[in-house]
């Protein structure tokens, strides 16, 4: 990225300096040394620029999934978090991968986009709560 960027700048730079010197060409004589002074003071410019820009994003950059899994755990992540949600099994029996893979990587993909994942649904009877009348089990009849 940093380089294309750089060769994007430096291909502009030539064009508008050809541009310009087309014209002026005896602005040329005798001032090669200072032509190159000021080109080298605009490299050093240009890349204090990208660093100071670099530096900028590098707390936004997370590097946890790859290029290569990264579509695919944004997608688990819409299947886990929209309804009608999926849970982690269901994805990853439809996907044919590990369920803790689509575990961690549903997590990664929120953390990228700072996503508060939803908390799995509990069933049965809430922890705490007492039975509010004896079940039949076997012997209690």
């Amino acid at each position: 990225m940093k380089e294309e960027f750089h060769k994007q700048v430096e291909e502009e730079f030539w064009e508008k300096f050809f541009n310009y010197y087309e014209y002026q060409q005896h602005l040329l004589v005798g001032e090669f040394d200072a032509l190159t002074d000021r080109l080298k003071d605009f490299h050093n410019k240009l890349d204090n620029y990208i660093s100071g820009v670099e530096a900028k994003i590098k707390p936004f950059v997370n590097k946890t999934i790859s290029k290569k899994d990264g579509d695919k755990h944004f997608r688990w992540l819409i299947e886990y978090q929209i309804p009608p949600v999926k849970s982690y099994t269901k994805i990853s029996q439809e996907h044919n991968v590990d369920n803790k893979a689509v575990r961690v990587g549903i997590a990664s993909a929120g953390k990228i986009i700072q996503l508060e994942l939803t908390k799995a649904k509990r069933t049965g009877r809430p922890k705490g709560v007492q039975e509010t009348k004896e079940r039949n089990r076997y012997g209690n009849w």
